[in-house]
C-alpha cells in the first residue's frame, strides 16, 4: 500500500507550521486488507483500533512529534556538527 500524506496544523506553537500525519499504520493496513481482500477478522474491532491509532498519530503530530519533526531534527543536528546525514541507509546531504 502506498504511503498517505495528511497535514496537521501546529498553531499552538509560536510561528506554527504544518506537520505530517502518516495515515498508513499497521492498524489501518490490517483494516484495509480485511475489507479489500476479505480476510477473516472482526471489521468493527479493526476499524476501532485503526481509528484510535490515527487519533494518537494526529495528536502526536499536532504536538510537534510527527514523523517529519523527528527526521528534520536529526538532519539539522547532523548539519550543525558537519557530519554526514544518513538515515535509513540514505544520505541526504553533506555540508561542504
Amino acid at each position: 500500500m502506498p504511503g498517505v500524506y495528511e497535514s496537521c496544523a501546529t498553531r499552538k506553537f509560536h510561528h506554527g507550521r504544518t506537520e505530517t500525519i502518516r495515515s498508513l499504520t499497521p492498524d489501518s493496513h490490517a483494516l484495509a486488507r480485511c475489507l479489500v481482500d476479505g480476510e477473516a477478522g472482526d471489521k468493527l474491532a479493526l476499524l476501532q483500533k485503526a481509528a484510535a491509532t490515527h487519533t494518537q498519530v494526529s495528536k502526536d503530530a499536532s504536538n510537534g512529534m510527527g514523523c517529519v519533526s523527528c527526521l528534520r531534527g536529526f538532519r539539522e543536528g547532523c548539519l550543525e556538527t558537519k557530519r554526514p546525514v544518513a538515515c535509513f541507509g540514505l544520505v541526504w546531504t553533506q555540508v561542504p
